[in-house]
């Protein structure tokens, strides 16, 4: 914690980027709004320089990201119980923590009078509480008292990383307490940026070209077309990015294309396509022969699908607007490979979604599992015999992931596990015991993902074994 003395709070106008980053804190505590998307809106809006933008975004995301420890920081100087206070008062008060506690480059001064100004503005009435806990915050001379390690595992992950209290319990009886304190860190982290190089250019010219540029890129260890790049400003900006030459896509997700493995002239259906990324990567793999069918029920993302299939000249593609739960949903058609990236709660993407873990709840992961088996089931009636189906989520749940496996195979005699990926060593690594592929932000340096490939048997051959091995 910083030591610099408090100075006495003048009035001055607010700062600007303080009031912007409250007001959208309140519009994700609203459910208004993505936080990354509000805060590029309001980065453009105010066409703030370069150096306020990075401070916005930090003070939005590092807040979310860091909630649960700041309320623990905060709540032994507030006399009244933290969760009665209003709504903006509370992330007013994250906001002030958040810089005195995390961000060395601001003087805890400014964070406290930058804060109680804007305060003045958006909460008039709380502003001398305000600016007492945060001066008392600052005055603290010995640690925050925090639940201990090994009496309270849950408690003290919830409190000193941030974490639901849930989602900690989850995490310990999933992956034990110190991986689960290794993922929470990992997610308190900014994510890095991930590209998937395409075929328009190759892996020397793309290189070239981001050096020339002075921007560092290294590839990844799974992927092998995936780069992490080393840039701040905005993704169109990159060198390539109107040629075609990338799309921006994590390793983890970058995998699951290579599981699906088209083959020359096969049909394809990717039933929950939105926002893409995987499609046009199995259109690229299949070197224009496949026929692929996307579908989604999201109009916007569908047309930002159908952009960036623009973008990268690709064919063979078509999408639809649909839902794949209803009746009438692909009558009659049929596929020699399906990929359900199944809608899931997102454990996996917290690192880049900060306030979910904040909105979600274990009902939510089951009103996730019961969408998840629905469209399983319609998966593997529109797959043909002897095709191929992949079942992927960017979550860390067994129950949106092995459970809805076990159960659908359970059911499905006609299917079976296929662990032979014949793609790479590196990948094949990742197959777990139970036959699934699994990677963690901890461990792999990628979202958190989950995959099954399974395959459908032909009728006449009787019962097949639950896996076949490599």
């Amino acid at each position: 914690m910083h030591t610099s003395p408090v100075k006495e709070v003048t009035s001055s106008k607010p700062s600007s980027v303080r009031v912007s980053a409250c007001t959208i804190l309140l519009q994700v505590a609203q459910r208004q709004g993505h936080a990354d998307d509000l805060v590029h809106k309001e980065q453009d809006r105010h066409a703030f320089p370069e150096l306020d933008r990075g401070l916005l975004m930090e003070l939005v995301l590092g807040t979310l990201r860091q909630q649960g420890a700041l309320d623990a920081h905060i709540t032994p100087h507030v006399t009244q119980p933290f969760v009665s206070l209003e709504p903006i008062v509370q992330i007013l008060l994250r906001l002030g923590a958040h810089q005195i506690l995390n961000l060395d480059r601001i003087p805890t001064h400014a964070a406290v009078h930058e804060t109680v100004n804007a305060a003045q503005l958006l909460a008039p009435r709380a502003t001398g509480l305000i600016n007492a806990v945060l001066r008392s915050l600052v005055r603290q001379t010995t640690p925050t008292p925090l639940p201990d390690r090994h009496q309270s595992p849950k408690e003290w992950l919830a409190a000193t990383l941030s974490l639901p209290i849930w989602l900690a319990e989850e995490w310990i009886a999933q992956i034990g307490l110190d991986e689960a304190a290794a993922l929470a860190a990992m997610i308190n982290h900014p994510p890095k940026l991930t590209v998937r190089k395409t075929t328009h250019v190759s892996h020397e010219q793309f290189l070239k070209v981001l050096a020339d540029h002075n921007i560092p890129a290294s590839p990844c260890y799974y992927a092998p077309d995936g780069y992490t790049i080393h840039h701040r400003g905005a993704v169109q900006s990159l060198p390539g990015y109107r040629e075609g030459w990338f799309t921006v896509q994590d390793e983890a997700a970058q995998l699951v294309s290579l599981v699906v493995a088209p083959q020359a002239n096969e049909r394809l259906l990717d039933m929950c396509a939105a926002p893409g990324g995987k499609t046009v990567h199995l259109a690229e793999l299949g070197n224009g022969t496949l026929t692929i069918v996307a579908t989604d029920n999201k109009k916007r993302r569908m047309k930002g699908l159908e952009e960036t299939i623009q973008r990268l000249r690709l064919s063979g593609v078509t999408c639809h607007v649909v839902d794949a739960l209803s009746p009438d949903y692909l009558k009659n058609q049929f596929f020699d490979r399906i990929l359900l990236d199944a809608p899931c709660s997102g454990l996996g993407v917290l690192q880049r979604n900060p306030e979910a873990k904040w909105f979600l709840t274990p009902s939510d992961v089951q009103r996730c599992q019961e969408r998840q088996r629905g469209l399983l089931a319609v998966a593997a009636h529109h797959l043909r015999p002897g095709g191929v189906l992949v079942y992927a989520t960017c979550s860390t749940s067994r129950q949106e992931n092995e459970d809805v496996l076990h159960d659908f195979l359970s059911q499905n005699n006609d299917f079976m596990i296929d662990t032979n990926l014949a793609v790479d060593p590196r990948l094949q690594s990742l197959v777990t015991t139970e036959g699934f592929i699994r990677l963690w932000p901890h461990r792999h340096g990628t979202d958190g993902f989950f995959a099954a490939k399974l395959l459908k048997r032909h009728t006449e051959e009787g019962v097949a074994p639950r896996e076949v091995t490599a």
